[in-house]
């Protein structure tokens, strides 16, 4: 039934060349982002879990399974944090992936979500959960509203470990809480960056430029400071899941 759901990724990129999206952007926890660096891939989570590795739990896990989406890579055309002036609810590292995978072979079918499927169990149709015709999904996607354009993901099924980073990854973008350690002198969005950088140094991916969110020196208009600073008061447990390398 699902493959009734399937693309052309070479027709979606068209497409999404024609609409101005550059990149896909993969968002998640710095100890699962740092689980892909020393894999040189983004990874499924059925990968991961089957092999072992650390990852970060997430809220959707259980939705994930329910739907048949464990094994799915989940690529958003948009980069959600500048979208909605706010912080991810995934993690604090954004990979930036090449769009041209649309037109390679090992990804010649392409699965696009109409909502997230943290919604799904309120749409019983599953065409209301995905697209089924390139028509359909052109007129909709960055004509639908902000919030709708936000809730389109773009899912690639059973690709394990084929979104290799050396090949794939052309940036990767920290977020910056603008949160002070302990010794007043780093800050936790420094510190995050100076991992992303070394653990790439470490997997020979030190070609893979990054970059921090939000200056240093100017607080940006972004609610992601203000979650971030949220979190620091009253979830600090949250704010160390995201941006820890341990767990």
């Amino acid at each position: 039934m699902i493959e009734e759901y399937a693309l052309s990724s070479k027709s979606i990129y068209q497409i999404l060349i024609k609409k101005g999206i550059q990149s896909f952007h993969h968002v998640n926890t710095m100890a699962t982002s740092i689980t892909f660096i020393r894999n040189n891939a983004l990874l499924t989570r059925k990968f991961v879990e089957d092999n072992n590795l650390p990852q970060t739990v997430q809220n959707s896990d259980p939705i994930d399974k329910e739907y048949g989406l464990w094994d799915d890579i989940f690529l958003d055309g948009l980069d959600l944090h500048q979208h909605f002036n706010r912080n991810s609810p995934y993690g604090p590292i954004m990979f930036k992936i090449d769009l041209k995978i649309l037109t390679l072979p090992d990804f010649q079918n392409v699965y696009i979500t109409k909502d997230n499927p943290t919604n799904w169990r309120s749409k019983p149709n599953w065409d209301d959960r995905y697209y089924k015709n390139i028509e359909e999904f052109a007129k909709d996607y960055r004509n639908s509203g902000r919030v709708r354009d936000g809730q389109i993901m773009f899912t690639f099924k059973n690709c394990s470990d084929k979104i290799k980073l050396n090949k794939f990854c052309r940036e990767i973008i920290v977020d910056n809480p603008h949160i002070l350690l302990k010794d007043n002198i780093r800050s936790l969005g420094t510190l995050a960056l100076s991992k992303i950088v070394s653990e790439l140094s470490s997997n020979k991916l030190s070609h893979i430029p990054v970059t921090l969110r939000h200056n240093e020196n100017t607080l940006p208009f972004c609610w992601c400071v203000k979650n971030y600073g949220q979190m620091q008061l009253f979830n600090k447990s949250e704010l160390i899941l995201r941006f820890s390398s341990n767990i």
